[in-house]
């Protein structure tokens, strides 16, 4: 199957591009495949005001209730984690703890180190921790992170080595797979995959996407919570999409967090929303060793708070993920 509008898009297995959810602070950039071009790189190309030192990373743990959960030594622990991303800076002083391994697709070797940086600024919302301090900076401190790399230095990769990297995920027995990542249509053979990894009961998180309009793939999929973006007040960021299949929203408005060679920069995005996210459902699990990935998900989704209308809506799902009442 190809497309010819301007440029081809080649066959959809071997070279459909991803695009990272991200967009640097102060850009209106928004992401997703744009119509007719064969590949979208990521919108910021490179961090926007690094620095060396962290700013306060602890107001989203306090929204998504994350803090209340390690007061209860609930941090995640023995919860398998897969970051199907542009890899992790493993020697990174704030994340090595919870590194335990991973795969490069891109490369196809065993260093899936992060060439690119978004990878490492969501694992440091996932697991990140400031001088070893839990509750600093990441929701889930004591999981078990692996890195699966399948998206290259520019931002972008084929759904190929998506595919393989979920397969990879379920090889190795993770609990949740977590992709900030962002397919402008369906594709069959990741939907088939994705349903074999829920159906094993793996818990699924997807960024809703960055672009003001509609929920992209593979959060438009129902055995994915497909997660939105929310400022510190509560309110759906301009540039997160919308729609039924938004289940949840988390913090994606000026977070904190890591980057390769210890830095750490300010950025926006759903991809980091879906990090908190990946991180409040490990805190679930910990919590709750004995439930399936059904009754975490129904966890999440009863104790999000209800903002905008009435129940489920459009903009915020079924609301603010806030464990703080589930552990």
């Amino acid at each position: 199957m190809t497309k010819t509008i301007g440029q081809p898009i080649k066959y959809l297995m071997a070279c459909v591009i991803l695009s990272l959810i991200a967009t640097p602070l102060l850009s209106a950039s928004g992401m997703g495949l744009a119509a007719g071009q064969p590949e979208v790189t990521v919108a910021d190309g490179g961090p926007s005001g690094s620095s060396a030192q962290a700013q306060n990373s602890s107001w989203p743990l306090h929204q998504i209730g994350a803090d209340v959960a390690i007061s209860k030594n609930d941090t995640g622990q023995s919860v398998r984690i897969a970051v199907l991303d542009t890899g992790i800076d493993y020697n990174n002083p704030d994340l090595r703890h919870a590194y335990y391994g991973g795969y490069d697709f891109v490369n196809n070797d065993s260093d899936p180190y992060d060439d690119n940086g978004h990878g490492t600024f969501v694992a440091g919302v996932i697991a990140g921790t400031i001088d070893g301090q839990k509750g600093s900076l990441g929701a889930s401190p004591d999981v078990e992170m692996y890195a699966v790399k399948v998206i290259g230095a520019d931002g972008s990769g084929s759904i190929r080595n998506l595919v393989k990297g979920v397969q990879w995920a379920m090889d190795h027995n993770v609990s949740i797979i977590c992709m900030s990542l962002s397919i402008s249509y369906n594709n069959p053979t990741l939907k088939e995959v994705l349903n074999e990894a829920y159906n094993r009961g793996i818990l699924l998180v997807a960024a809703a996407g960055n672009t003001g309009g509609k929920v992209t793939y593979p959060a438009r999929y129902e055995t994915v919570i497909a997660v939105g973006s929310v400022d510190s007040n509560d309110k759906v960021a301009k540039n997160s999409a919308t729609g039924p299949e938004v289940e949840v929203v988390a913090p994606g408005v000026n977070i904190n967090s890591t980057l390769p060679g210890g830095r750490y920069a300010v950025w926006s995005g759903t991809s980091f929303a879906a990090g908190y996210v990946t991180g409040a459902l490990a805190l679930l699990l910990s919590a709750h060793p004995g439930i399936n990935n059904e009754g975490i998900r129904s966890l999440l989704n009863n104790g999000a708070v209800d903002l905008g209308a009435h129940g489920k809506d459009n903009q915020y799902g079924y609301g603010l993920a806030n464990v703080a009442d589930e552990v």
